[in-house]
């Protein structure tokens, strides 16, 4: 059997964060960052208003465009209630896996925080990935529940939520009772091209306070075009905004700063495998055996039986992933 050769691209991947170990958890992506392994919290030193971080920590200030105009908005509610009857507050964001790509994910990270919280505040997760945007005709989940606890580790930042300490006219100190923390969600999935939506849920064991995940914060920003984050409360889907400051500023699209983490992958391979065009067929499957038997090859190209293009064949995985894309499913 015959291997074609192959153009990978390769993404250089920055240092994994400390709880996330080894190449399979290493920083994929980064929502609204060029660096994957950088979320896009906007650290800093110090404050807008010059009020240097404590010892080695970092500020991480809710965005100004000057000083008369800034966000309001330290964080987004995505906290579970068992007193509501609803269940509490999802939140959504999406992302798109490039073309000619897979991604195959093993976690994701929020940046979340509980006001005055001394210890690690969170203690379950929830995650369903959908194809589509949450709730809507046509978009389905192809990953997780509203039921699994996906929660793989929560690990505290020396890092402090603060509010903008420059646009007026009440402008609030900034202090350490917003410490961030890095919560890691389990995943295991492979994504093809496309758009996908995450949508999440965070709890705490020590009953019904607030968990909130921090919006991308870009300094000098208050939102960009394509900031689509989605909150769910009493059973309906709605845009994240931030009402801004002063009062009156026009509302701004929010997104929610996340990290993906996995390895990047090459697509799969057609699933018209003797490539008459004619496609999905039972002939297809016959032709795909015949060929991991080391029998002929039903065109005059070289065969490829690596159809998961991970560079290992003839491998169960390949059959595995075969199948799955044959029944509509994704590549992994």
């Amino acid at each position: 059997m015959l291997k074609q050769a192959r153009h990978v691209q390769h993404i250089g991947l920055a240092i994994a964060l400390a709880s996330a170990c080894g190449s399979a958890r290493a920083q994929l992506f980064s929502n609204e960052s060029a660096n994957p392994g950088t979320p896009a919290l906007a650290l800093v030193n110090q404050t807008g208003n010059n009020t240097p971080a404590p010892g080695s920590s970092q500020w991480s200030e809710v965005a100004s465009v000057n000083a008369l105009l800034g966000n309001s908005l330290a964080g987004v509610a995505c906290h579970a209630d068992q007193s509501d009857v609803s269940g509490g507050v999802r939140l959504a964001d999406d992302f798109t896996v490039p073309t000619g790509q897979t991604w195959r994910l093993t976690g994701m990270q929020l940046f979340a925080y509980q006001p005055g919280a001394l210890s690690a505040p969170v203690s379950g997760a929830t995650l369903r990935i959908w194809n589509g945007v949450p709730g809507e005709a046509g978009s389905s989940v192809v990953f997780g529940d509203t039921s699994t606890n996906r929660l793989n580790n929560v690990a505290a930042m020396d890092a402090y939520r603060v509010f903008t300490t420059t646009v007026g006219p009440a402008i609030m100190s900034p202090d350490t009772s917003r410490r961030l923390y890095a919560v890691t969600l389990n995943t295991n999935l492979t994504l093809g091209p496309g758009t996908y939506w995450l949508d999440w849920q965070l709890s705490n064991s020590s009953g019904n306070p607030p968990l909130f995940v921090v919006p991308v914060t870009l300094s000098g920003t208050r939102t960009l075009p394509g900031w689509n984050a989605k909150l769910f409360a009493d059973g309906a889907w709605t845009p994240v905004n931030d009402t801004g400051k002063p009062e009156g500023a026009t509302d701004a699209a929010q997104d929610i700063a996340f990290v993906l983490l996995g390895s990047p992958g090459a697509e799969c391979d057609s699933i018209d495998f003797n490539r008459n065009d004619v496609y999905p067929e039972d002939q297809d499957v016959i032709d795909f055996f015949q060929v991991l038997a080391g029998g002929a090859c039903p065109y005059a190209d070289p065969c490829d039986i690596d159809f998961n293009n991970n560079d290992v064949y003839p491998e169960d995985q390949d059959v595995i992933d075969f199948f799955n894309t044959l029944a509509g499913g994704v590549c992994g």
